[in-house]
């Protein structure tokens, strides 16, 4: 068994991602983030050495992009205070649409990060030997680029 297979060796190893996280869905997400590493480990003996380093390198730099704070802190919160104190008049003084419409809001920009990971889960479970065809085509264009150009 491999020492950083445990979900405490990957938060060790991922303390930045865990840092730039904040409120209450960082866990849930680091959890959605340890399974797509998981998949991606799982790809790893079908790769060559060199196409694996850039695809690890790739995914882990857009699995610690830090949207997640802003989609659920930010964005929920500038949009209740915009149509709170700004388009009350626009909207009319009706309380009942004012709060559909604030929560409607606030509840897509919360779920959309969780979508993300979610189907990018589901894309690496079910499309894991197209993403590997279409690696290794890329891959050996490329390097059929560079042989051609020295």
């Amino acid at each position: 068994m491999e020492s950083d297979s445990s979900f405490d060796a990957f938060l060790r190893s991922h303390y930045s991602l865990v840092r730039m996280k904040s409120g209450g869905n960082s866990l849930m997400l680091l959890y959605l983030n340890y399974g797509v590493w998981q998949q991606l480990k799982a790809l790893k003996p079908s790769m060559s050495p060199r196409t694996w380093d850039l695809f690890h390198h790739t995914s882990l730099l857009f699995l610690s992009i830090a949207i997640q704070p802003i989609f659920c802190f930010f964005f929920p919160t500038a949009m209740y205070i915009l149509f709170q104190f700004v388009f009350t008049n626009a909207i009319g003084r009706s309380k009942i649409i004012l709060n559909v419409i604030t929560w409607t809001c606030a509840a897509l920009f919360t779920v959309t990060p969780f979508l993300f990971y979610i189907l990018t889960l589901i894309s690496f479970k079910v499309y894991r030997v197209h993403f590997l065809l279409i690696l290794r085509t890329t891959f050996n264009l490329i390097s059929a680029y560079r042989l051609r150009k020295v």
